[in-house]
């Protein structure tokens, strides 16, 4: 009875990773987005580091 449940779990478990491949292939990646729906951070176009609200850079450049 265990072994049947276990095995009835591991066939769900494996159905919805077959389906989430899928979606993942249908839909892709947005653009300018992550999967969470938000946007990438901005970075300093010359340094590369990562800017916080409105504030500039602090290499000056960028």
């Amino acid at each position: 009875m265990l072994s049947k449940i276990v095995v009835f779990f591991l066939i769900f478990m494996l159905a919805l990773g077959m389906f989430g491949k899928w979606r993942r292939k249908i839909l892709g990646r947005l653009s300018g987005k992550t999967q969470a729906g938000l946007r990438r951070p901005a970075k300093c176009r010359a340094c590369g580091k990562y800017l916080l609200g409105d504030a500039p850079c602090s290499c000056g450049k960028g």
